[in-house]
């Protein structure tokens, strides 16, 4: 039997999961992947970089967080995305991190560049949709 990552997406998120919930999630990996090369070969200014990791990177997988826990190794290689194209320069390819990415996540006020842990906005999108559950026993998902 082929072992499919997902049979078929409703608003991008699978419908079914296969028994490893990596290759369902890389769709996730493979379009923030896509969209980071193609801005590598731009020269973009820190605080360019900045919003574009912010509005737009960390925006790609919220929706399916929101449904599932995503592995811990899209964690991982989520953030290895965002932290390599934080550091890169378009004329020094050795991708040189000055500081640990755990330390540029913290925020401002204590010294980070407001980063989100994927890892954290994951759990806190599944308590949203826990806290709506419980909050509202009359409507159709808590019923079933």
């Amino acid at each position: 039997m082929e072992d499919k990552s997902f049979i078929d997406k409703y608003l991008g998120v699978p419908q079914c999961l296969s028994h490893s919930k990596k290759s369902s999630f890389l769709f996730i990996l493979q379009k923030a992947s896509n969209k980071l090369s193609f801005w590598n070969q731009k020269l973009f200014s820190k605080a360019g970089k900045e919003v574009l990791l912010k509005s737009i990177i960390q925006a790609i997988p919220s929706y399916v967080m929101s449904c599932y826990r995503l592995p811990i190794s899209i964690y991982k290689h989520f953030s290895s995305l965002m932290a390599n194209f934080w550091w890169v320069s378009l004329g020094n390819r050795h991708k040189v991190h000055w500081k640990r990415w755990d330390q540029i996540c913290r925020s401002k006020l204590y010294g980070g560049l407001g980063f989100c842990q994927i890892s954290h906005h994951n759990q806190a999108m599944l308590a949203k949709q826990a806290w709506r559950i419980f909050t509202n026993p009359n409507s159709l998902v808590a019923s079933l």
